[in-house]
């Protein structure tokens, strides 16, 4: 129960200034695997990643304090990582998404080609992502599961 108070606490106004600044909706960043840090609960900082959605009943917690605290449409952007894809769009659903949009970028080694100086580069233990016409079908299946599902 300290997790829900903790996820509830850390919503907070985000809702309320994103919603001041005109915003129309607002779309929630379920795919990203970088966590963002809340530090305003408390000293313990609550961490909002892709981790924690991935995690239903913390997906649910988080949806319920945005809705909450909210008078704008509310949805997530679902990642690649959420399987089976398609209980993630029915659970976020049921606890009140006004949408569900793609996932975010592949991702892949860190490798930089320079045409140039024709080399390869690459960063050990670094990662890069893969985006564009090369997701698209892997995008529209799982888009399709979500369809299938809501």
């Amino acid at each position: 129960m300290a997790a829900a108070r903790s996820v509830l606490g850390a919503v907070g106004s985000h809702p309320k200034l994103v919603e001041d600044a005109g915003a129309d909706a607002i779309e929630m960043d379920a795919s990203c695997p970088m966590a963002k840090v809340d530090h305003s609960v408390g000293t313990a900082p609550v961490f909002f990643a892709e981790e924690q959605w991935a995690d239903l009943e913390m997906a649910k917690q988080i949806i319920r304090g945005v809705k909450a605290a909210s008078r704008v449409p509310i949805g997530a952007k679902l990642s690649l990582f959420h399987n089976p894809v398609a209980v993630h769009a029915m659970t976020w659903e049921r606890e009140g998404l006004s949408f569900i949009t793609g996932h975010n970028a592949l991702p892949s080694t860190g490798v930089f080609i320079d045409p140039e100086m024709e080399e390869i580069q690459g960063t050990p233990g670094q990662t890069a992502l893969i985006a564009g016409p090369t997701m698209v079908p892997l995008s529209l299946s799982r888009l399709a599961h979500v369809l299938k599902a809501t």
